[in-house]
């Protein structure tokens, strides 16, 4: 499981979180967290990525859009 330290006061998994502590989480990480190992930096750059697409305004004239490569 991805591993992360906490950057800043946050509320994950239903709970608060202070900073400089080292957590496992699963989910897409937020500039809040610091990816610790290759499976956090992947899921920081998948992360990376669907914001960048988020504030992307891409038209795709009615076609289906081609599916994202997070590899």
């Amino acid at each position: 499981m991805p591993r992360y330290r906490i950057l800043e006061l946050s509320y994950i998994g239903d709970r608060l979180q202070e900073t400089d502590v080292e957590i496992d989480y699963d989910g897409l990480p937020g500039s809040n967290l610091l990816p610790l190992d290759a499976a956090a930096r992947k899921a920081a750059k998948a992360a990376s990525a669907l914001s960048t697409l988020r504030d992307e305004s891409v038209e795709t004239d009615g076609e289906e859009a081609a599916p994202l490569d997070l590899n």
